[in-house]
């Protein structure tokens, strides 16, 4: 046994006649693996995270799939915040693309008779399914400017201090990156 260790046996904290552990090595065991974890933890950190893939890639146990994960979100990150790319534009340049590609591929299928041609399922949308969607969205702006009306009223004071205050420190944000120009 270490001298480090000698305190845990002369410690009179640990030394309860309840106490949930049997013998002496038991509670050695706990006090010395506690007292090496962060903050005191008894439950390892793996456990805690969930101990499966994610816990893995978290932990860097499985260096191939996290080293991928951080150049994946490092790309993604670099395309849209550095680059000033904006999700919509993203998607209406892959819809593009795509429907570019597919002009090709049936334009070389029909010189080229090595692929079949693509048949295309026709893509139907339900009858119901637009006006259905459109009354969801009214019922949304409608209690949306409801809240809004009630704000600016002045009827419920706290949240009307409270769109204020986040209003302002939105504000305060935006001129300070402006002067100092951080990101």
């Amino acid at each position: 046994m270490d001298v480090a260790d000698s305190d845990f046996l002369s410690n009179k904290e640990f030394d309860d006649e309840d106490s949930e552990f049997e013998t002496d090595l038991e509670r050695y065991f706990v006090f010395s693996t506690a007292k090496n974890r962060f903050f005191g933890r008894k439950i390892p950190l793996r456990v805690i995270l969930g101990s499966g893939l994610i816990a893995d890639i978290i932990l860097w146990r499985n260096k191939k799939i996290s080293l991928s994960v951080l150049v994946g979100v490092t790309f993604i990150w670099l395309f849209f915040k550095r680059m000033d790319y904006t999700v919509i534009s993203f998607i209406c340049d892959s819809l593009i693309l795509l429907v570019a590609m597919l002009f090709l591929r049936s334009l070389l299928t029909s010189f080229i008779r090595i692929l079949p041609p693509l048949e295309l399922s026709s893509f139907l949308l339900p009858k119901g399914l637009l006006v259905s969607t459109a009354i969801s969205v009214t019922r949304i702006l409608n209690n949306l400017l409801m809240t809004f009306g009630v704000i600016a009223s002045g009827q419920d004071l706290k949240k009307f201090l409270l769109v204020l205050l986040s209003m302002f420190l939105t504000l305060c944000t935006q001129l300070v990156k402006m002067l100092f120009g951080f990101i």
